[in-house]
C-alpha cells in the first residue's frame, strides 16, 4: 500500500523588516494623503496582511494593486487611524481581484494595528474553495514529501514543485507581518529558507486502512 504524505509543511521563513526613518516620529498632519505616499501604501499592506491571515487560503492570497484614496486622523491618546480604498491583485497571477475599503488604527499602547477591511471579489468564491480543495488533495497525494531550501532562489525563481510551500508560507506568515507592523516598520516575506513536509502517523494509518 502506498503511503501518502499529510498536508502539513514545516517551513523556516525569512521575514525582512523595512524601517522608515530613525528616531521619534514628527507630528503627523491629519487629512488626505497622496495615494503614492509611503504611509498610504504601508497601511494598505497591513490591511492585506490581516485579510490574508483571516482568510487562511492559499488560493485567495491578495497583493496590493493601487491605493485609490487615503486619509489619516489623529485620535488623541490612542493613535493614528487610516481610511483607505485600494485595488488588489491575485498573489500568483497579478490579475485584478477586487477593491477593498479598510481602516487601520496604529495604537500607541498595543502591539498590533487594529484592522477593519471589506473587499469585493472578482474571483468566484466557489472556484476559490474548489482550488483550495484541489491544493489540499495535491499535498496529501504526494508520492514524495515536499522538501526544499531557499524558495525563491537567488534569481527569484520558484520550482513548480515548491509553489505549494511558498503559497502556504505566505498565508502563514501574514499573521506575523500584520502583528509586528507599525507606522515606521513593515515586513515582507523574502524567502522560505527550508521546508519539509511532515508525514503523520494518522495519515499513514488512514492510507493503510484505505
Amino acid at each position: 500500500m502506498q503511503r501518502r504524505s499529510a498536508a502539513r509543511l514545516v517551513p523556516l521563513l525569512l521575514l525582512l523588516p523595512l524601517a522608515w526613518g530613525a528616531g521619534p516620529e514628527p507630528p503627523r498632519a491629519d487629512g488626505e494623503l497622496q495615494v503614492s505616499s509611503r504611509r498610504a501604501g504601508q497601511a494598505a499592506r497591513v490591511a492585506l496582511h490581516y485579510l490574508n491571515y483571516r482568510q487562511g487560503s492559499p488560493s485567495a492570497l491578495r497583493a496590493l494593486g493601487q491605493v485609490r484614496k487615503a486619509t489619516v486622523k489623529t485620535i488623541p491618546g490612542i493613535g493614528h487611524k487610516y481610511y483607505l480604498q485600494f485595488t488588489t491583485e491575485d498573489y500568483k497571477s497579478s490579475q485584478n481581484v477586487g477593491t477593498c475599503l479598510a481602516t487601520v488604527l496604529y495604537l500607541k499602547r498595543k502591539p498590533r494595528p487594529a484592522v477593519n477591511i471589506n473587499c469585493t471579489y472578482t474571483k468566484d468564491q466557489k472556484q476559490t474553495r474548489e482550488d483550495d480543495y484541489s491544493f489540499y488533495k495535491k499535498l496529501r497525494q504526494q508520492t514524495k514529501p515536499i522538501t526544499g531550501n531557499d524558495i525563491p532562489d537567488s534569481y527569484g525563481h520558484i520550482e513548480p514543485a515548491l509553489e505549494p510551500a511558498w503559497a502556504l508560507a505566505v498565508a502563514g506568515s501574514s499573521y506575523l507581518m500584520w502583528e509586528k507592523s507599525t507606522e515606521n516598520l513593515s515586513y515582507f516575506m523574502a524567502q522560505v529558507k527550508n521546508v519539509k513536509q511532515w508525514v503523520s502517523e494518522a495519515e499513514i494509518k488512514s492510507a493503510l486502512s484505505g
